[in-house]
């Protein structure tokens, strides 16, 4: 098939910010820059106000649509748009999204394509949710999970092998990252000593708690914890660090726009999921050359078995955490080297651009086989 320009319709329904939009930007991005025609549908709140994921694409040239509305509404809204904007291939992230892009899909014959970022699980709602995401799956022409745990889960799920290609996450900088000082001025943390970094949704899937308990077993240490996310489990959490005593010595930061520019602000990143993807804070840890310590969940192992470092700990198991966490905070010199082997491996620009081809195959293959030129 000829390298021709192709006119992608991304759909996602986007928080501020977090892994999946950072990944979408990220390929919205590249791909625009490559000159294809990318249209993201972005389902909001509401288009008033600085929304930093939206903002991005539009200064990156790549053109917005605000989506709103029912289920049927949007899928009606989406197939309109698919038609307007000539879209060879309509590209989902999320189970709202994947659900929408199937309705509208069957209808329009459109060629379908989905990266599965991770089940949450969580409460009935969001399970419900998520089966008919995976449902939904079943109908596309081509499914991207991000991790190989991934698809073996949705192989077993009833998506067709055929249909499923691995694609780990890869990092381009979106936004410049800072120095050290500058990073940690933004953050508003003292220059010096050291600070063991977290960040993500407080919600169980990633474990915050189970992070601080590990920080708990540190208390003869001398370190610095910075939380940057927010959810529902914040009162707990901080409820959590006064019980173990450590609340003196951790800051709650809230949503932090732009997370990976002050990266270079932690000596450690720690991720402590019961459940993921592939990370994509893992992965700017390591541009920043920050070491990680990390559960073996989802693709961390296979991410972090490139690197040469410490095997990740079983999740939930702070004892495990901590024992890592310990080691890093007592050889700083092999801590700095482990971060540059880290960086050296998993936050190249040849990994990026690799990763672009992999997504423009997929497309191109799913038009293929459709006969489409």
């Amino acid at each position: 098939m000829s390298r021709r320009e192709l006119r992608i319709l991304q759909v996602t329904a986007p928080g501020p910010v977090g892994g999946l939009e950072s990944v979408v930007a990220a390929l919205s991005l590249g791909l625009t820059r490559r000159g294809h025609r990318v249209t993201v549908s972005a389902a909001v709140e509401t288009a008033a106000g600085p929304h930093p994921f939206l903002d991005m694409l539009d200064a990156g040239g790549v053109r917005v649509v605000h989506a709103r509305g029912g289920y049927r509404a949007e899928a009606a809204a989406l197939r309109r748009l698919a038609r307007e904007s000539g879209a060879d291939v309509v590209h989902s992230h999320g189970y709202r999204s994947d659900v929408l892009a199937r309705l509208a899909g069957r209808r329009g014959r459109l060629p379908l394509v989905a990266t599965v970022h991770g089940f949450t699980g969580g409460g009935v709602k969001n399970r419900f949710y998520e089966r008919l995401q995976r449902l939904a799956l079943r109908g596309f022409d081509a499914v991207v999970p991000v991790s190989a745990a991934l698809a073996r889960q949705l192989e077993q799920q009833g998506v067709l092998a055929r249909r499923l290609h691995l694609v780990p996450n890869a990092y381009a900088a979106l936004t410049p990252p800072c120095s050290r000082a500058v990073s940690r001025e933004k953050l508003g943390l003292p220059p010096h000593g050291p600070v063991i970094g977290w960040v993500g949704r407080l919600s169980r899937e990633k474990g915050p708690d189970v992070a601080l308990r590990a920080l708990a077993s540190l208390a003869g240490r001398e370190w610095l914890a910075v939380f940057l996310g927010d959810g529902p489990e914040r009162p707990a959490l901080e409820r959590l660090a006064s019980e173990c005593g450590i609340a003196s010595r951790v800051r709650w930061m809230g949503n932090f726009a732009g997370a990976g520019a002050v990266m270079a602000a932690f000596d450690i990143l720690l991720s402590s999921s019961r459940t993921e993807g592939t990370p994509v804070v893992l992965l700017e840890a390591a541009a920043a050359g920050v070491p990680i310590v990390a559960t073996a969940v989802g693709g961390v192992p296979e991410l972090l078995r490139e690197t040469g470092g410490a095997s990740p700990a079983p999740p939930d198991d702070p004892a495990a955490l901590a024992a890592q966490l310990a080691w890093l905070l007592d050889h700083p010199e092999e801590a700095v080297r482990l971060g540059m082997a880290e960086r050296d491996r998993l936050a190249t620009p040849a990994r990026f651009e690799a990763w672009l081809d992999r997504y423009e195959d997929i497309y191109r293959g799913v038009l293929a086989r459709k006969g489409v030129a």
